[in-house]
């Protein structure tokens, strides 16, 4: 008996086509291009009691931290900071957020910790904001009332 081998090339040429179109859509859905092009300038203005204590402007990247130190007075040693009792530590992840499918609104996530004194506050909100219009945060804490106005706007 002689053994006939059956060849099926159409077959075996949608079944590589399959794989490859689906690995190809795994690496663009999880390698997120876009967004690591995407760069935002984020104009914050902090009041503690009513009264401007700074306005920091942060240039970040999406999806990657950023921070920024603001003291009275503030030291580097072996590159730790050392910072006096009246501080402000304030890092932040800004991203894009999907608005009926397209990036309008921008969201930004704060970890913030301000020291005056005895006086301290640690908080960790996010605001959702559209581009170049001003958003607000206010909270209380141990007596006194924080709010920070923030703008943000796409770059480039």
């Amino acid at each position: 008996m002689k053994s006939k081998s059956i060849k099926r090339p159409f077959l075996m040429s949608v079944c590589c086509a399959a794989l490859l179109l689906a690995g190809s859509a795994a690496i663009a859905v999880t390698s997120d291009i876009a967004n690591k092009k995407t760069t935002f300038d984020i104009l914050s203005k902090i009041y503690v009691d009513g009264g401007l204590i700074s306005s920091p402007r942060i240039i970040a990247h999406a999806n990657q931290m950023t921070s920024i130190f603001i003291s009275d007075r503030m030291t580097t040693k072996d590159n730790q900071i050392s910072m006096s009792d009246k501080n402000l530590k304030m890092e932040l992840v800004a991203r894009d957020v999907a608005m009926s499918g397209e990036n309008d609104d921008i969201k930004i996530s704060y970890d913030i910790y301000y020291q005056n004194g005895k006086d301290k506050m640690h908080s960790k909100p996010e605001i959702i904001i559209a581009p170049n219009q001003e958003g607000t945060i206010r909270f209380s804490d141990a007596g006194h009332t924080y709010e920070m106005h923030v703008l943000a706007k796409r770059q480039g």
